[in-house]
């Protein structure tokens, strides 16, 4: 009968959610696991689209922030190309654009539009000196 009475008490425990402590591992291990979390009401209590106070973004004169890009600053590499131009070392050259070339002068126009491309006399592989290598 004892037995019997023990079975149950031990069946009914079984089904029990509790768990022995040292089985749980982890942060849930912790006494102030539950503790620290904030109740659903205090997680979000304004959205980030309607804050009641606008939010301070420092602002200041372009010529007076810091540049913080190490290459800037950097002295050892200072006559290096970095980043496609080196702005302290760039030199800029004014070219006359409406002279012209005289290397030009022989050279043909490129095609224009309604002007139908004029192709070159076709000869076979064969008739050329050094066949075909200049």
């Amino acid at each position: 009968m004892a037995q019997k009475a023990l079975a149950t008490v031990k069946n009914f425990l079984s089904k029990l959610p509790v768990k022995a402590p040292w089985k749980s591992t982890g942060v849930a291990s912790s006494p102030e696991f539950l503790s620290h979390l904030p109740v659903a009401t205090e997680y979000r209590v304004h959205s980030p689209g309607s804050q009641p106070v606008r939010p301070a973004v420092p602002q200041a004169e372009t010529k007076l922030v810091y540049d913080i890009k190490y290459y800037t600053r950097d002295t050892r590499r200072a006559g290096q190309l970095v980043g496609g131009t080196n702005k302290l070392h760039m030199v800029t050259r004014q070219y006359d654009v409406t002279a012209k070339d005289p290397a030009l002068e022989g050279s043909e126009l490129p095609p224009t539009l309604g002007k139908p491309y004029k192709w070159g006399k076709r000869t076979h592989l064969l008739d050329f000196e050094n066949n075909g290598y200049t």
